[in-house]
C-alpha cells in the first residue's frame, strides 16, 4: 500500500481504510453481474470493480478509479450484503 493510501479514511465513520482483497473483489464482481449492487445512495453499480478500499471493520468499500479513490459518501459499496 502506498503511504498515500495509509492515511485515507473513511468519511463518514474516520475508519482507516484498508485495499479489498482479491477475494472481496472477485465476490463483489459477481454480486454486481448477477443480482446487482446499489451504493449508499441507492445507485445501482454498473460494472465490476478493478481496486478498491475497504473501511477496517470490512462494512463499506471505495472505489478507485485509474487509481485515484473516489472517497464520496454517497459513492460507498456495500461489503456486508454476501460479500
Amino acid at each position: 500500500m502506498s503511504s498515500t493510501h495509509a492515511t485515507l479514511r473513511c468519511p463518514v465513520s474516520g475508519q482507516p481504510l484498508v485495499p479489498a482483497s482479491d477475494d472481496t473483489l472477485r465476490r463483489l464482481n459477481t454480486l454486481i453481474l448477477t443480482s446487482g449492487v446499489k451504493r449508499r445512495d441507492g445507485e445501482a453499480v454498473k460494472k465490476p470493480l478493478s481496486d478498491g478500499l475497504a473501511t477496517e471493520d470490512g462494512q463499506w468499500l471505495y472505489a478507485l478509479h485509474e487509481g485515484i479513490p473516489v472517497l464520496l459518501a454517497p459513492t460507498a459499496i456495500p461489503l456486508n450484503a454476501g460479500v
